[in-house]
Parts: C-alpha cells; structure tokens; sequence
C-alpha cells in the first residue's frame, strides 16, 4: 500500500518516521491496521536487557507454530494450534501442549534455581543415568511423577518425558498426551516396569519400594 501512495505522488516516505506519519494520515487505506512507532533508544534498550538472558533454545523450532506464555520463564508449544474448549481461553490450554523452559538460570523466578543451587542440592546425590525407554520418577515444580523417558539430550542436559496420570495407588497413560522435557537433575530414580492391574488392565501399579524410593528421594530433594 506504502509503494502505491508514493508511485501516486501523495506522499514522500524516505525513512521509518515518513512511513509512520503516512499511517497516520488520510492516505493510508490501512484503517484496520494498528501502528505503533518505536523510535531506536527503544530499540537498544530492549536489545541490552535480552542480551543479559540466558536464553535456552526450544527444540525443533521449525515444527512449531503454536506458542503460548505460561509465565515463570515458560511457554507451552505445540506443532498445530488447537481450537477445543480448554485452548481457547488464553489462560488454560489442554494437554496436548509441551511445557518448555526459556532460560537455562534465573535468579528472580521461584520455579528455577541456579546452578550453584543445584550444586549444592544435590552435592550428594549421584545422578541417575537414563536411556530411551526407560521408566523414571522425576520432579516437576512442586510434584513429582512417574513417566517414560522418549528422549535425552547430552548437551542440553535435558530429558524428554511421557508423563502418566496418577490414580491414586495406580498409573494410566493421559487421555492426551503430556510430554514435556525436563531438567536432568529433576530425575529422582528409575522405576521398574509398571505391572497391568484391574479388569481392563488399563491401570498401571509400580512396585512398593519405588514407590517408597520415589518419595523419599522427592522428599529430600
């Protein structure tokens, strides 16, 4: 729209205080359209305070096109947008999302430590080596849970995980999937395989002692 109203000969646009002034006059057919102007003190200064994050990449980028701010230094992601009930209410989504950290340490927010803090928590616990497939219990904000590991990356020191729905003294996969990564330091232990229980064997049961395990490392973490 900008070219036509200059190849027309009704206004002169030369620099982005020009084109501004263009969208704020009768010449610009774009009404609909919101502009705002920043001018480049703005500009900078937005610049320096993100240089100063330590910013974490998401992972697979390029398959995302649905992103949603959770606060905290998190969003949730998904490959498609969804449209049922839960998403569209900004403030909820379902759980067909992926929870992801932005930043690697943050002193500001209660949910990350540092990596001094992490250190010293956990000074004397060795950590747990796991592989695709395996079956772990691990800590996610102010819980723990019981899941399978889908993925691990070494450089980012993270976990992908499969979460399963606790049922009281019981496990079964969520109706939709709840898969998020995690913090390698936020593994507790490995758990054996579940045991099917119930008449429909949909219920999932872990052995008493990982349970037992899984609270007590939860509990002094």
């Amino acid at each position: 729209m900008a070219d036509i109203a200059v190849k027309s000969g009704k206004v002169c646009i030369q620099d982005s205080n020009d084109f501004y002034a263009w969208t704020q006059s009768e010449f610009c057919t774009m009404s609909n359209v919101k502009f705002v102007f920043v001018d480049t003190a703005k500009c900078q200064e937005k610049a320096n305070a993100l240089s100063q994050l330590k910013l974490k990449p998401v992972r697979g980028t390029m398959k995302v096109h649905a992103v949603k701010g959770k606060g905290n230094s998190m969003i949730a992601i998904r490959n498609t947008s969804c449209y049922c009930q839960e998403c569209i209410n900004p403030e909820t989504s379902c759980k067909t999302w992926m929870d992801e950290f932005t930043i690697n340490e943050d002193t500001n927010t209660s949910i990350m430590q540092t990596q001094d803090e992490r250190n010293s928590s956990n000074k004397n616990t060795e950590r747990v080596n796991v592989k695709e497939n395996d079956y772990v219990a691990a800590k996610y904000l102010d819980n723990w849970y019981v899941g399978k590991v889908l993925d691990v990356d070494g450089e980012d020191n993270t976990v992908k995980i499969s979460f399963f729905e606790h049922k009281k003294k019981a496990f079964q996969w969520s109706y939709r999937p709840d898969i998020i990564w995690v913090d390698h330091d936020q593994i507790l232990c490995k758990v054996t395989k579940q045991t099917p229980v119930g008449k429909s064997k949909r219920m999932l049961q872990i052995l008493p002692t990982d349970m037992k395990l899984g609270e007590d490392m939860f509990d002094h973490q």
